[in-house]
């Protein structure tokens, strides 16, 4: 069935050229196209030219030369990792020599007529899409931001150009002077990430005064209390620090060490550079709360991607309509989505793309496998197919030793890899986060060979743990 789906689908199509009706313009089929050249992407792409060798053809759009381990982008700014350009790689260098990669964007979907359309109005069709583009990071909603990004004491740790600037900034913090970091109220790659930079600055803090006010007693007698004399605001537009009440009560214990004044459901919603001022807006109120600042961490608002908001693809929030299951979109049988821009209710991180990636391919091939050889309807059993149960994983950072390890699935349940108490915190995934888990998206996790292996792991325990 597989040959003979490519058999059938592997040719040129013309329609007529929207620019001149006098023209033809050809459209090149693909049996499957992946939109998007990110983690899920590269991963998706490795696991079917596995699971399917050369027996249909598949492209994968994606823009950019260069892909990034943005996980990373937290030890660069907090100075564990030196080099910032050890997260950035070669976009080639990771995706299968069979698949044909289009190196541009797509501005527009037709799910009825199987057909997408490129930035350069090309048109390519398909008998499968799956869509992992990967969200939008909306720093213009911000006012000022831009304009002070990466000077004025304020930085981000969510750009490749200022993650390493957010380092330079937090080794220049005098002691005692008012440090903020921000959170916004939207979705974000890795819930965590903001509060992972604070504890990591927060500790280099501490040491540093310790060191250098040995003699004081003062000091040394509030370590154990605070980060320093330092004064650490963690502004969140969410209600609470962390969702998953399991991790929340150690990480408000780590909150409580540092000394970290939390305010809840309040959002950056300006940054006035010249004059170091933060102002933020309380959700429930709509008070206007200005702050100065001597260092500003911003994480901004993110979104999905315009090009899939504007689509028949999205639903009313602007995200891929996908079940949450079976990864199928809700209303186009042929199409699957995973990552950030779906409409999945789970945390955006690397660890939870790699779980769905493993999912799409698996129930795809297997609609591939079930399709007749005259390609009927879809079989739509979803009994036949792989169920996500929302798995992601999110290493917070408590210092710069230490790291509690979030796992946990839809029902915001722990589901851990490890046979010990993943909330508390621990040297050991510290140095997992530090060696190991970089090293592995490099050469096991982008080329798929991770995600069998996870799968399997925390199956195996959480099944003898409910033994």
């Amino acid at each position: 069935n597989i040959n003979k789906l490519n058999l059938n689908l592997n040719k040129t199509f013309t329609t007529n050229n929207s620019n001149n009706s006098n023209n033809f313009k050809k459209i090149e089929n693909f049996p499957i196209i992946i939109i998007g050249g990110g983690t899920g992407g590269t991963i998706v792409a490795n696991l079917l030219s596995k699971k399917l060798k050369n027996s249909i053809k598949i492209a994968i759009i994606e823009p950019s030369n260069y892909h990034y381990y943005q996980p990373g982008w937290t030890f660069v700014g907090g100075g564990i990792f030196k080099d910032k350009n050890l997260t950035k790689g070669e976009t080639k260098n990771y995706l299968p020599e069979n698949i044909n990669w289009i190196k541009n964007s797509v501005s527009k979907f037709e799910p009825e007529n199987n057909l997408i359309e490129l930035d350069n109005f090309s048109k390519f069709s398909y008998q499968y899409l799956i869509v992992c583009a990967g969200l939008q990071i909306n720093w213009n909603l911000i006012k000022g931001l831009n304009e002070t990004l990466g000077k004025n004491n304020c930085s981000s740790n969510y750009s490749f150009e200022t993650c390493d600037k957010t380092w330079q900034m937090i080794q220049n913090f005098k002691i005692g002077n008012t440090a903020i970091f921000t959170q916004p109220a939207t979705p974000i790659k890795c819930g965590g990430a903001p509060q992972k930079i604070m504890y990591l600055a927060a500790d280099y803090w501490l040491s540093s005064s310790s060191n250098s006010s040995s003699n004081s007693s003062s000091l040394s007698n509030s370590s154990s209390n605070s980060s320093s004399s330092s004064n650490i605001h963690f502004f969140t537009g969410n209600p609470k620090l962390f969702h998953v009440p399991h991790y929340e009560k150690s990480l408000l214990q780590v909150c409580s060490k540092y000394n970290v004044n939390l305010q809840c459901k309040t959002d950056l919603i300006e940054v006035i550079g010249d004059q170091q001022l933060a102002i933020f807006k309380n959700l429930d109120t709509n008070e206007i709360i200005t702050k100065h600042y001597d260092f500003l961490h911003v994480t901004p608002p993110m979104g999905p991607p315009n090009f899939i908001k504007s689509s028949p693809l999205a639903n009313a929030a602007g995200w891929v309509d996908t079940d949450q299951f079976t990864l199928r979109h809700t209303r186009y049988n042929n199409i699957y989505s995973l990552g950030d821009n779906s409409s999945l209710p789970t945390s955006k991180t690397a660890a939870a793309v790699a779980r769905q990636a493993y999912i799409v391919v698996q129930n795809l091939v297997n609609d591939i496998q079930s399709q007749s050889q005259s390609q009927s309807q879809l079989n739509l059993n979803n009994d036949k197919l792989l169920k996500y149960n929302g798995y992601t994983s999110c290493p917070i950072p408590t210092g710069r030793k230490n790291l509690i390890l979030a796992e946990f699935d839809y029902n915001l349940k722990p589901y851990e890899t490890f046979p010990v108490n993943q909330s508390k915190e621990n040297r050991f995934f510290f140095l997992l986060k530090q060696y190991i888990l970089p090293a592995a998206y490099w050469k096991f996790i982008l080329n798929g060979n991770w995600s069998l292996f996870s799968v399997f792991l925390s199956k195996f325990y959480n099944k003898n743990k409910t033994n």
